[in-house]
C-alpha cells in the first residue's frame, strides 16, 4: 500500500512538472482559458470531490440539486482558472497592476503595516486566493504565506518553488509556531487560508449553520502580539481582480469570540459569491465531541 502511495505521488508530480511546462507557452488570457477548460473536464470526467462539492453547497445554501450542479461547475471552473494562473503569473510583471487589479480600502492595510507589529492577514479559497500575494508583492509589501505541509512532499517541493520564482515568502506551518512569531516581529504581512478543517486542534464555530472545526492561530497571534487583523477576499469582476480589506483589531476579545467574527465574515462573502468558493473542501470532516 505505501508503494502504492510512493508511485501515485511520483505520478502526481511528473504531470505537475508537465503541466507548468506547456502553460509556461501560453499568454496569459490563454492560460486562462486552458484552466477553465481543465476544470470542466474534472467536473464532467473525473470527478474529484464532486459529490463533497454539491453536498456541501446543498447543505449551505439550501439549494435544489440541479442548482447545487450549476455551481459547483462553475466553482471548478474558477478554482483551476486560478490555479493555472499561478503558473503564469510572470507573464504579468510588464503589466501595470492597476489594470488587472483593483484595491478596495488598502489604505487598511498601509495602516496597520505602520503599527510595526506584522499584519495577520487572513482570507480564504475564493477567487484569485494565491493572486492576492502576487499583488501584494507588486505594491512593494513582504508578503509571507502560511502553507500547511501536503501529504505529496514531491508536489510540496514543486509549490513553494513556485513561490519562490515569483518572489514570495512562505512558512511551512509547524506544531511550534516560532518561525510564525519570527515572521510577524519582523512586520511581514503573513497570510492565513482561514476555510480549512482544522482537526483536533482547532476551534468549533457555526460556518453555514454547523459547527466547523476552524484554525485558530490567527486569533492567538492576534491576542498575544497584538498584530492587527486584515480580513481581506480576491474576487473576478469585470475583467478583474478585486481585493477587499476590512480591519479587525479586537484583541481583548476571547480566541472563540474572534474566530466566530472572522468566520462569520467570511460566510457572508460566499454567500455573495458562491460560484468562486472552493466547496471541494471537506470542510466539516471533523466532529465535535458531545460530552
Amino acid at each position: 500500500m505505501k508503494k502504492k502511495k510512493q508511485i501515485q505521488h511520483i505520478y502526481e508530480a511528473v504531470f505537475l512538472k508537465l503541466k507548468i511546462f506547456f502553460i509556461k507557452f501560453l499568454d496569459f488570457h490563454t492560460t486562462r482559458f486552458f484552466g477553465k477548460l481543465f476544470g470542466l473536464f474534472l467536473f464532467y470526467i473525473v470527478p474529484v470531490r464532486k459529490k463533497t462539492a454539491i453536498k456541501n453547497i446543498r447543505n449551505s445554501l439550501k439549494v435544489s440539486i440541479s442548482e447545487a450542479k450549476k455551481i459547483a461547475k462553475k466553482a471548478y471552473m474558477n478554482f483551476f482558472k486560478g490555479i493555472f494562473e499561478i503558473i503564469n503569473l510572470e507573464k504579468l510583471n510588464k503589466v501595470r497592476i492597476s489594470k488587472i487589479a483593483e484595491f478596495n480600502n488598502f489604505f487598511l492595510l498601509e495602516d496597520a503595516i505602520k503599527k510595526g507589529r506584522g499584519v495577520i492577514f487572513c482570507t480564504i479559497h475564493l477567487g484569485g486566493f494565491y493572486f492576492i500575494g502576487y499583488a501584494l508583492k507588486r505594491m512593494g509589501i513582504t508578503v509571507n504565506y502560511i502553507l500547511k505541509k501536503q501529504r505529496n512532499l514531491k508536489v510540496f517541493e514543486i509549490l513553494k518553488k513556485r513561490f519562490l520564482d515569483i518572489g514570495i515568502k512562505y512558512t511551512v506551518l509547524q506544531k511550534v509556531p516560532k518561525n510564525i512569531f519570527r515572521a510577524l516581529n519582523s512586520g511581514d504581512v503573513v497570510i492565513f487560508q482561514c476555510d480549512q478543517d482544522a482537526g483536533k486542534t482547532g476551534v468549533f464555530v457555526d460556518f453555514f449553520g454547523r459547527p466547523a472545526s476552524t484554525p485558530q492561530g490567527p486569533a492567538l497571534f492576534h491576542k498575544s502580539l497584538k498584530a492587527p487583523i486584515i480580513l481581506a477576499y480576491c474576487v473576478y469582476e469585470n475583467k478583474k481582480y478585486k481585493i477587499n480589506c476590512k480591519l479587525y483589531d479586537n484583541p481583548e476579545k476571547k480566541v472563540e469570540e474572534i474566530v466566530f467574527d472572522y468566520t462569520k465574515f467570511f460566510e457572508d462573502v460566499i454567500r455573495k459569491y458562491p460560484d468562486q468558493y472552493f466547496w471541494l473542501h471537506k470542510r466539516w470532516h471533523t466532529k465535535k465531541c458531545q460530552n
